[in-house]
This record gives C-alpha cells, structure tokens and sequence, in this order.
C-alpha cells in the first residue's frame, strides 16, 4: 500500500474510528464477565487456572485499549496507507487472541 490513495486512507481511517469507538463500549463489559467467572471459579476450587484465565484475558484488553488510545498524530501519517493498515492488522490479531482466550472458557468449566 502506497501513500497515493487519500481516499483509501480515509475510509481506513474510519474503520479504525469505529473499532476504537466499540471497544470502550465493549471493554468494561468483557473486565465485569472475567470478573465473574474468576470470582466462580475461585468458589468452585479452580482458582489458580481462573486467574491464569483472567490475567491472559485482561492483558489482551489491555493491549487492545493501548493499541485504540495511542493515534497516528503525526503530520501526513492519516495518509499514509501502510500504516493505517497495519494497525488494523493489529486490531484483527487481538480481536482473534481474544476469541481464543475466551475460547478456553469451556476448558476452565470443564464442558
């Protein structure tokens, strides 16, 4: 991807407006659903793999938060295309450890 494209970028630069804009709606629910499900599996006896749970789940939130509050402020980086897209392949990654993070949810309550 080259810098020629303006428009592109705009609407690559859009589609990284609307992520950001999601996750902070998103984010607090999915802290307050680890929350519960560490709090359930301490009660239950499985505390140490629900913490290990909920450390992994929350250190991919909390990656996915830095990567959302840190903007391409520079002068010209809002045009340039490699770098709008890579931080979408980024957002793509996360959301996909996520995925398989919370995947692990069926192993921790054994079904």
């Amino acid at each position: 991807m080259e810098k020629e494209d303006p428009l592109e970028a705009r609407i690559l630069q859009d589609q990284l407006a609307d992520l950001r804009a999601g996750l902070f709606v998103s984010m607090p629910i999915s802290i307050v659903l680890s929350g519960l499900i560490l709090t359930v599996q301490a009660l239950s006896g499985n505390g140490l793999a629900g913490a290990a749970w909920f450390s992994v789940v929350n250190a991919i939130n909390a990656a996915r938060v830095a990567l959302a509050r840190h903007q391409l402020k520079e002068p010209g980086v809002q045009d340039d295309l490699t770098r709008v897209w890579l931080r979408l392949r980024w957002f793509g990654r996360l959301a996909l450890l996520a995925g398989f993070t919370w995947s692990f949810l069926a192993v921790l309550t054994a079904g």
